[in-house]
């Protein structure tokens, strides 16, 4: 396939991700990372457009196809997303404009703590529109411009000892530990959410001076 190679590059964008403190009541999750839609399709569109020339034939006719890709973008909806962009197919003697589809998966990576987007299946048939005929001339695959997806960083949750003053002279120290993390669709926005347990460790007594001043 030919035209500009231009590849994706796994980025950690801590901007494109917004992390929020719950409430952990009546199933409301402690901790919740949110990817919105807009922002992913943004960094997508610094790939700017794809071009490229494909062989197709006919019966009766055989060339060079010329295409061009654009405004490459994601739609996310309730349970599942789908990659979409726009085209031009131009065989020299007829024009259209095919739109191209692909698969989206959406995982969340525990041991590293990375929301993985990856694209497969990328890519669109060429027809031309012939007297009320549409004969398929081309097959035109895109993966290889998107295998290496993208990755966001997850929220930092790390199981940790926290002081909490319950008199004058005491403290007590608790232990928040995250739990297993829960990653949805939904339109517009991936969500991951994250409960975190409280257990309490001991209590400190704190030093208290009773010298007279």
């Amino acid at each position: 396939m030919g035209g500009k190679m231009l590849l994706f590059v796994s980025v950690l964008v801590g901007g494109l991700l917004w992390t929020t403190a719950g409430y952990g009541q009546d199933g409301v999750p402690d901790v919740s990372a949110i990817i919105y839609q807009q922002n992913i399709n943004k960094l997508m569109g610094m790939m700017g457009p794809i071009s490229g020339k494909t062989r197709y034939s006919l019966p009766n006719r055989s060339g060079e196809l010329s295409w061009e890709v654009r405004n490459p973008r994601i739609e996310i909806g309730w349970g599942s997303a789908k990659f979409v962009a726009d085209t031009s197919v131009k065989p020299g003697f007829m024009s259209s404009s095919p739109q191209v589809v692909g698969k989206v998966d959406v995982q969340y990576d525990a041991k590293r703590n990375k929301i993985l987007v990856t694209l497969s299946q990328v890519g669109f048939d060429a027809y031309l529109d012939l007297f009320g005929n549409r004969p398929k001339i081309a097959s035109i695959d895109l993966s290889s411009y998107f295998k290496q997806g993208y990755e966001f960083d997850g929220p930092i949750l790390q199981s940790k000892a926290i002081e909490i003053p319950v008199s004058e002279y005491s403290t007590k120290i608790v232990h928040a530990t995250p739990g297993v993390a829960n990653l949805v669709l939904e339109p517009g926005k991936i969500v991951l959410s994250v409960p975190v347990e409280y257990a309490e460790a001991q209590s400190v007594a704190t030093e208290v001076n009773t010298k007279p001043l």
